[in-house]
């Protein structure tokens, strides 16, 4: 049984930074996204699920949820700290501008990614899942099965690069290619979290037409995803479980397994962590990735890996405090900041996945250096 003491403390830790977070504005920062993997992996799991005898994916002791509500509660503090940090400036607000225009040279840049990622599109279309799940009723998952090839780099363009353009420059040909992509691969997950992005920083958490339309078509794209188009009472009920499951259960549940797996001696030395423990709860071949932490703690230990996270924490609190400060209404360095936090947030810390925040980086970084050469040429002309 869970101690009175331990969930007292954590439900204190929680209400203050949820105080803290609607005081301070938190909402409308940059890193607004980060708190709802934060809420989905740490809160929900905790007090609206497990602690209330739910089930799904409830392969673990009552020891290790305890353990888990313990980091929990050490994460809420963290987050708090530096969050007043934050607020008080202790973070130095360093003054940096770019003044985006696209030139000729950027323009060439966000083309020549585009073509790519068209040519491959229409290379390989009908090996894409939605094409085979219209052709067969069979959904293959391209990050597991390798069904066609260099879909991961492909897709690192596709879905982190290709917004950033659209945001940068506002033409929609670049989100409606991501879009594209992102369906026929059956992306259910970017694809939310890119609509809850526009919301929160397009739309300022506005209710329109645009995201009520959004919201119908991802209700459409899950249940295309899942092969369930007959709309009737079961349907419906299986859309409610399963989306509520997979927002807010599945991911902190691929966390709790992997301290139960670490408790009992699992030797993860050598394995891939998200594949492992994706047999553990399921049985079989496929991923189950987690917020980043988790895999922190399962690599160098519960101290280590805490460290490691705070350390990793107190720098996206302080490029945050840096966008706020200079590009609070520019959504394509919001967008850059975001993939990171995704794929931090989302689909955990790899080596594999280093390529990725890699790729995201140097797409800022070859962003800044066009747009200031093309200022240099223009000075010196």
């Amino acid at each position: 049984m869970i101690m009175r003491a331990e969930l007292l403390m954590f439900n204190a830790a929680f209400l203050i930074l949820l105080y803290l977070f609607i005081k301070f504005k938190e909402y409308k920062s940059s890193l607004a996204m980060m708190y709802i993997f934060w809420l989905g992996t740490f809160y929900i799991q905790n007090i609206y699920y497990y602690y209330f005898n739910g089930q799904t994916y409830r392969i673990f002791s009552d020891k290790t949820l305890l353990i888990f509500i313990n980091i929990s509660t050490l994460v809420f503090i963290n987050i708090t700290i530096l969050l007043i940090l934050k607020k008080i400036k202790w973070f130095k607000q360093i003054k940096t501008k770019i003044n985006f225009k696209e030139t000729k040279l950027l323009s060439m840049y966000f083309n020549i990614i585009t073509f790519i990622v068209v040519a491959y599109m229409l290379r390989y279309i009908n090996k894409f899942p939605l094409i085979t799940l219209v052709e067969s009723s069979s959904n293959i998952r391209l990050d597991i099965s390798g069904g066609v090839p260099h879909y991961f780099t492909i897709s690192t363009f596709a879905y982190y690069i290709l917004p950033s353009f659209y945001f940068l420059s506002g033409k929609k040909r670049y989100l409606a290619i991501y879009f594209l992509f992102g369906v026929l691969s059956l992306h259910k997950g970017i694809l939310v979290y890119t609509i809850l992005f526009i919301w929160i920083n397009c739309f300022e958490y506005r209710i329109n037409k645009e995201i009520i339309v959004s919201g119908i078509l991802i209700v459409v794209f899950y249940l295309v995803a899942k092969n369930k188009l007959v709309f009737d009472i079961e349907t419906m009920k299986y859309l409610f479980e399963s989306s509520i499951r997979r927002f807010f259960i599945t991911q902190g549940s691929g966390f709790i397994v992997r301290l139960d797996m670490l408790e009992n001696g699992f030797d993860f030395v050598g394995k891939n962590i998200k594949r492992v423990v994706y047999d553990k709860i399921y049985g079989g071949v496929g991923g189950a990735p987690t917020y980043f932490l988790g895999n922190l703690i399962v690599s160098y230990g519960y101290i280590k890996g805490l460290l490691i996270h705070s350390s990793i924490l107190s720098l996206m609190y302080f490029v945050s405090s840096v966008i706020d400060y200079n590009y609070k209404k520019n959504n394509g360095v919001k967008w850059i900041f975001f993939s990171i936090i995704f794929i931090l947030g989302n689909t955990e810390i790899t080596f594999n996945n280093l390529p990725r925040l890699i790729a995201i980086l140097f797409n800022f970084l070859i962003i800044f250096i066009l747009n200031v050469d093309a200022k240099l040429l223009r000075s010196k002309s």
